[in-house]
C-alpha cells in the first residue's frame, strides 16, 4: 500500500514538473524603453505658415518597434487672432528598428490660418510591451 502511495506521489511531483517547465516563459519581461534618434527637425528650428515639417529619424527597440505618436501644441504665448495649430498623428512602427526618411509630418503643409509663436513638437516612441520614450521639440511657426 504505501508502495502504491509513494508511486502516486512521484507521479504526481513528475507531472507537476512537466507542466511547470512546458509553460513557463523563457523570455523575461520586455521592461527595456525604446529610442529614437532624430535628425530633422532639430530644436529652435524656425518655420514658415505653408511649409511642411519633415521628420527624418531612426527608432529602435531591443524587442519590437510598436508605433510613434506625434503631437504639435503650443508651449507659450503666441500671437495672432487664429487657433493655434494641435495636430497628432500616429505612425505605425515594426521589428527591432525603422527608420524615416523625408516623412512629410501630418500629411500637409503648416496651415496659414493658425496663430505664430513658439510651439512643441512631442515624439512618442512606443514598443509592444507598451514601454515608451518622449522626445520633445521646440520649434517656432512665424
Amino acid at each position: 500500500m504505501n508502495n502504491k502511495i509513494y508511486r502516486f506521489a512521484w507521479l504526481a511531483i513528475l507531472v507537476f514538473g512537466l507542466f511547470a517547465t512546458a509553460c513557463s516563459d523563457d523570455d523575461p519581461a520586455d521592461t527595456e524603453a525604446p529610442t529614437a534618434l532624430i535628425g530633422s527637425p532639430v530644436a529652435e528650428m524656425v518655420y514658415q505658415r505653408g511649409q511642411s515639417i519633415i521628420v527624418s529619424a531612426g527608432f529602435e527597440d531591443n524587442q519590437a518597434l510598436s508605433h510613434v505618436e506625434v503631437s504639435i501644441s503650443e508651449a507659450s504665448e503666441l500671437k495672432g487672432w487664429d487657433d493655434p495649430w494641435e495636430e497628432t498623428e500616429t505612425i505605425e512602427l515594426s521589428g527591432k528598428s525603422q527608420s524615416l526618411s523625408s516623412y512629410v509630418l501630418f500629411g500637409e503643409a503648416i496651415p496659414m490660418e493658425i496663430k505664430s509663436g513658439s510651439y512643441k513638437l512631442e515624439f512618442l516612441v512606443v514598443d509592444m510591451e507598451l514601454n515608451y520614450t518622449k522626445y520633445d521639440i521646440a520649434l517656432t511657426i512665424e
